[in-house]
C-alpha cells in the first residue's frame, strides 16, 4: 500500500471494529490489513457472514494513521455495486487502480492476479 504510515481496519456504522474474531469498540484492537484488496475481500465476507449483527449496515474500510490513530473512511461495502464510486474512493485513498472484479453470489470480489 503506498501510504506506509497508514493501515487498514474494518468497522461498522455503529462504531465497532472487527478484531478478526468478533466486533469491539476499540479501534486499536482491530485486525490490521496491509492490502486494500485483502481488506475488501474480508469486508465483503463480513457483510454476509455478520449480516445479523450488522443489521443491514455496511462494512467500512478505515484508513488509520499509525502514529496518531486517526481514522478516516476510505470506502464501504455500500459501493460494491457502484463501480464508478468505488473506483473513485479506491483511487483517492489507496493511490492505486481498482483491481479487476469477479462476482460470486451477487457480491463483487477482486479477482486474484
Amino acid at each position: 500500500m503506498p501510504h506506509f504510515n497508514h493501515e487498514i481496519v474494518l468497522g461498522s456504522d455503529s462504531a465497532t471494529f472487527w478484531t478478526g474474531t468478533t466486533w469491539g469498540d476499540d479501534p486499536a484492537q482491530a485486525q490490521v490489513f496491509d492490502s486494500p484488496r485483502e481488506a475488501w475481500r474480508a469486508a465483503v465476507g463480513l457483510a454476509t457472514a455478520q449480516q445479523a449483527y450488522l443489521d443491514s449496515t455496511a462494512v467500512a474500510l478505515y484508513v488509520r494513521d499509525r502514529e496518531t490513530g486517526e481514522l478516516s473512511v476510505a470506502t464501504t461495502t455500500d459501493f460494491s455495486n457502484l463501480r464508478p464510486a468505488l473506483r473513485s474512493h479506491w483511487k483517492a485513498h489507496f493511490a492505486e487502480p481498482l483491481p479487476p472484479v469477479c462476482t460470486t453470489r451477487n457480491q463483487v470480489l477482486f479477482a486474484a492476479v
